[in-house]
């Protein structure tokens, strides 16, 4: 389910085009903003603590961070004004290259800060970016969100590993192979621990591969999740979340599952 709320008063709007900053944007060079500043003296309060958070895509600047209860709680009243920040305790903990708001929650772990204020290095703009209640996570999580799961119904796709030479989806959607210029490339994302993963079935040498698969298409311009970033230009695109898979041919053998 897909929760659009719009507050007049607040001049806030969910669902307009902002996502949160992430890597994958990281070939754009920009000139480095001036920074909201620290309030003197304002430290952890002490109390470690375990948070499971949504990230709302405002039209304005604004805290984006908010429970999943508190975004139900609130959605009619204000729900922006019960949005906190994210601050990582180190750069290495930034929001992964992968996250995407409307499939992805965050799981984090860390301290409030005692007042409301900004993430540290928190660029200024135009707009004037309000207070919130900070949370200095020192580790991070990213989960996938039961309500999108809940909505998706499963299908059954026949791929064939591409071999492309690029960072990008190798996974080409056909039944009987690969060989036209409409082909449509997919990345796969194991949507169970316990299955094969299927990006670590090529070795080099046993090619053609072709796979069965249930699941569905969770993204599509998107990464998998748990991708590490390889390349600036590593591209986005189709990504289908399986929960089964059965080898049907890997070179000259076959195996199933």
């Amino acid at each position: 389910m897909i929760i659009i709320v719009i507050l007049f008063m607040s001049g806030c709007r969910y669902g307009s085009s902002k996502h949160p900053a992430s890597p994958i944007d990281s070939g754009i060079h920009v000139k480095e903003l001036e920074s909201y500043p620290q309030i003197p003296g304002n430290a952890l309060n002490g109390i470690t603590e375990t948070l499971e958070l949504d990230y709302m895509v405002w039209g304005c600047s604004c805290a984006n961070w908010i429970s999943p209860v508190d975004r139900i709680k609130y959605e009619n009243d204000h729900l922006d004004q019960h949005c906190i920040f994210l601050e990582p305790a180190v750069d290495s903990l930034s929001l992964p290259v992968y996250f995407q708001p409307e499939r992805h929650r965050v799981r984090v772990t860390g301290q409030f800060y005692k007042l409301p204020c900004w993430p540290k290095g928190e660029p200024k703009t135009e707009e004037q970016l309000a207070k919130a209640p900070v949370f200095h996570y020192t580790s991070i999580q990213v989960l996938q969100s039961p309500e999108v799961l809940e909505t998706k119904k499963d299908t059954t796709i026949s791929v064939w590993y591409g071999g492309v030479a690029c960072h990008c989806a190798q996974w080409v959607l056909s039944e009987t192979g690969i060989g036209t210029d409409n082909d449509k490339y997919t990345w796969l994302e194991k949507g169970k621990e316990d299955l094969i993963d299927a990006d670590t079935l090529y070795d080099g040498t046993n090619f053609p591969i072709h796979l069965r698969l249930k699941g569905h298409f969770v993204s599509e311009s998107g990464l998998p999740t748990g991708y590490i970033l390889t390349y600036k230009g590593d591209d986005p695109g189709f990504v289908f979340r399986y929960t089964s898979i059965r080898v049907l041919k890997r070179g000259d053998s076959k195996i199933s599952q």
